[in-house]
């Protein structure tokens, strides 16, 4: 929508860094700019801000790779926004990004560990 872009967030995570925010659907500005998230990332004062992958117009080329190119790795999530898209598709666009694999697992894995303090154990049960 219009008025909600992710750089309206920007007051609210610098005021209250203990919280952490994921600014869904990177590259999918409601304007077609594909860089609101990355560039509220950028702007925000503490390290409490994530995006994820998910949305159609992150199959863009390049997008994924320039989005850890500008935060880090350790700042981007994989999203799928399943029942939307398929989601081993969505898998497919990580596999194939020009990322590094400590990148891709990041990505994949250990910054939703990280970020919703679960235990390694948690998601080995998940993934089998």
């Amino acid at each position: 929508e219009q008025n909600s872009q992710a750089s309206d967030f920007l007051p609210f995570i610098n005021d209250y860094p203990e919280v952490r925010l994921i600014l869904a659907h990177i590259g999918c500005g409601w304007d077609g700019d594909p860089t609101h998230q990355v560039r509220a990332i950028l702007q925000s004062r503490h390290r409490n801000v994530f995006a994820d992958t998910s949305s159609a117009r992150s199959i863009t080329p390049g997008l994924i790779e320039w989005a850890v190119r500008e935060v880090g790795a350790d700042r981007v999530l994989f999203g799928t926004d399943t029942p939307l898209y398929h989601a081993p598709m969505q898998r497919i666009r990580i596999d194939q990004a020009e990322l590094d694999d400590d990148e891709k697992m990041l990505i994949l894995r250990d910054n939703a560990l990280k970020l919703f303090d679960l235990p390694p154990a948690v998601v080995a049960s998940l993934t089998g």
